[in-house]
């Protein structure tokens, strides 16, 4: 993945933050299941209590996890969760996270834990980044298929930041397989139900994913008349902000509107994260 894609990921943090964490992961060791069971009790509180900000220091973690991340570490952790019995949408999911690793469905004679829905899709979440890493691209857009059903049959507020994660990797997995026009129909359609359900960052994610898929294929029109007929989320992550309007002003550029062009561009570099990761995308 290219820099520029992998900074569209990250969870807004401060410098110090960001070290702080690469410090505490460091002096951890190998042990990556405390990793991720820390993530899992973070996740767990928030939604709990409802508050984003735990499922967003859940997710902090993710980019530098994912360096020394390997998948016998999952395949030791999800079997020791198990989803209720009106909860099969979880099951379903955690059976093809396994499976996309290579592994039984099999349940563990341990499984005391429920799974909830924002702690499967992390689970998934972490999958997919096995996968690409692995390109394994084909059974990385299986899975991907499973997640993001999963996103639309299960709308809740505090699934919203795992879940616009889990559809750039959907959409990811479908661009390095040169079949971007594949998903575009879903993605549509997923638009619709964040917009209904009041996802936020899903939506805001969706929306940037849709430009990026009309202009792969110089669909330039169709582009702008998605843009005319929605509204960016005002609260969305700047990262997310920053995309959006990069690529309403090469939209802008294209139609020689190059006034309005320079003024999204300009913009689209002040909202972006000042990080080495973002460079390309502030020479471009």
């Amino acid at each position: 993945m290219s820099n520029n894609e992998s900074a569209s990921m990250e969870v807004e943090v401060t410098p110090e933050q960001k070290r702080a964490e690469e410090r505490r992961i460091l002096s951890e060791g190998n042990n990556k299941t405390v990793d991720i069971s820390r993530n899992v009790k973070f996740l767990e509180r928030g939604i709990a209590a409802s508050e984003v900000h735990y499922i967003h220091r859940a997710l902090r973690s993710v980019t530098a996890l994912r360096k020394r991340l390997q998948s016998d570490v999952l395949v030791e952790i999800i079997p020791t969760y198990s989803a209720t019995a009106s909860q099969q949408v979880v099951s379903d999911c955690l059976k093809s996270i396994l499976e996309s690793l290579g592994q039984s469905a099999a349940a563990s004679a341990a499984s005391v834990k429920v799974c909830e829905p924002e702690v499967a899709m992390y689970f998934g979440l972490l999958a997919q980044l096995l996968l690409l890493d692995g390109s394994e691209y084909e059974r990385g857009a299986q899975l991907s298929n499973v997640l993001v059903a999963m996103v639309s049959s299960t709308q809740r507020r505090t699934l919203d930041s795992v879940a616009s994660r889990v559809f750039f990797y959907y959409s990811r997995f479908f661009e390095v397989a040169d079949r971007l026009s594949d998903a575009r129909a879903f993605l549509l359609n997923a638009l619709q139900t964040a917009t209904l359900a009041n996802m936020k960052e899903t939506k805001a994610m969706l929306l940037t994913l849709l430009l990026r898929n009309y202009m792969h294929y110089k669909l330039y029109d169709q582009a702008e008349r998605l843009a005319a007929k929605t509204s960016f989320p005002t609260d969305a992550p700047n990262n997310l902000l920053a995309r959006y309007l990069y690529y309403m002003g090469r939209i802008e550029a294209i139609q020689l509107n190059y006034s309005q062009a320079q003024l999204h561009l300009l913009e689209a570099t002040r909202k972006a994260p000042l990080n080495a990761a973002t460079a390309g995308f502030q020479q471009t």
